[in-house]
């Protein structure tokens, strides 16, 4: 492990399993994006945490403990646990996305997906397969009995 060596791509990343932590944030983000569920899997962990946090802080000042105690303990156990669930369970939900893009369309639409997003580019994801040639035999239309070219 050198100090110069270049970092892997984002397909590389994914294809070994050891995803760095920028790229966990970038696919943390596109779960966001992309769940029906916002509520669920990222409003209400955050809003339990930081009342965990509130909480555990407000005992230790009742404890009668010093500001490094009521102040410091709660923000290391707010930033562990965030970057927890950024690392492990956030960009998980962004690797099962891409997974899903790959089952249904193909490998190619999805690093085509993954390069538009990581990008800044809003992407059409039947769009996306269409221009990679992997919408007609995809499972997603399959589904629907018929051609939804139209």
């Amino acid at each position: 492990m050198g100090f110069f060596n270049e970092f892997p791509t984002p397909q590389e990343q994914l294809e070994n399993g050891r995803i760095s932590y920028a790229f966990a944030l970038k696919l943390t983000r596109l779960a966001y994006l992309v769940s029906k569920r916002k509520l669920i899997e990222f409003y209400l962990p955050v809003l339990v945490l930081v009342l965990v946090v509130v909480a555990g802080s407000k005992f230790l000042f009742s404890e009668g403990r010093g500001p490094t105690h009521y102040i410091g303990i709660p923000i290391m156990v707010f930033a562990f646990y965030s970057w927890f669930a950024v690392k492990f369970y956030w960009a998980d939900k962004g690797v099962a996305y891409l997974g899903w893009v790959a089952l249904m369309f193909g490998p190619k639409t999805k690093n085509t997906v993954l390069a538009q997003f990581l990008a800044g580019e809003r992407y059409n994801l039947l769009q996306a397969a269409k221009a990679e040639g992997e919408y007609a035999g995809s499972v997603y239309v399959r589904g629907f009995g018929v051609d939804r070219d139209s």
